[in-house]
């Protein structure tokens, strides 16, 4: 190091050591998937120091996409977790030169907040579980709090119509009760499935309440309808 500041050779080694080029994409269209999107290309980059946090290089990315930094989040890759601390470094977060960002919209969420992934389902339908959106929800949030939510996404006028239940691949589980939060579900982290089930009748789940399936017997072919 010289009077004059950091020697060529100081300089050069902190570019090699901490000068990094991160690729992201283009932002996908409202209401798109973006785990479903086909042919996702991370074919823009940002130039960056791993001393930068996170929130300071989307920043960057926001503008040169054209959207407020808070109306969009970054994620390890299009179906990667979400990366929540913003304000870790890229050195912490363990991005190095080249590494991949995938950039979409919605804000960047708590450490105590989860995206569940909300598919409709429709008993005998073709198909039977249909995406409708990805929401964020805490972990202290109440189920029935979180159905009445999702009533306004399926246009159901009364919440209480509105069954949410545990989605097992391609299989509904357990119906969650409403007095129960969204910390209790099993299994929980981003991109937690569950199912909704829009039904004719209103109902309430409680802790006291269970669900009988009902099957009808048909004494002609000894059988269960």
């Amino acid at each position: 190091e010289t009077a004059a500041g950091p020697s060529a050779a100081v300089a050069r080694f902190d570019v090699t050591r901490n000068v990094v080029c991160i690729h992201y994409n283009a932002l996908l269209k409202p209401g798109e998937d973006p785990a479903a999107a086909d042919g996702v290309e991370y074919d823009h980059s940002v130039v960056a120091n791993k001393r930068e946090t996170l929130g300071e290089v989307k920043a960057r990315i926001a503008g040169d996409l054209g959207v407020d930094a808070l109306d969009v989040h970054c994620r390890r890759n299009q179906k990667g977790a979400r990366m929540k601390d913003e304000g870790k470094t890229l050195r912490e977060l363990g991005l190095v030169d080249g590494s991949v960002v995938f950039v979409a919209r919605g804000a960047c969420l708590k450490p105590d907040e989860f995206v569940l992934r909300v598919f409709r389902y429709t008993p005998g339908g073709k198909p039977p579980f249909e995406w409708v959106l990805d929401t964020p929800a805490g972990e202290e949030m109440k189920i029935g709090a979180l159905k009445r939510r999702l009533a306004d996404a399926v246009h159901a006028t009364n919440p209480a119509c509105v069954r949410l239940r545990d989605k097992n691949g391609k299989r509904v589980g357990s119906i969650f009760r409403d007095n129960r939060t969204v910390g209790s579900l099993q299994r929980l982290s981003d991109g937690r499935e569950i199912a909704l089930q829009v039904l004719d009748e209103p109902e309430s789940m409680g802790p006291r309440d269970i669900v009988l399936s009902v099957r009808r017997w048909r004494p002609l072919q000894a059988k269960l309808g």
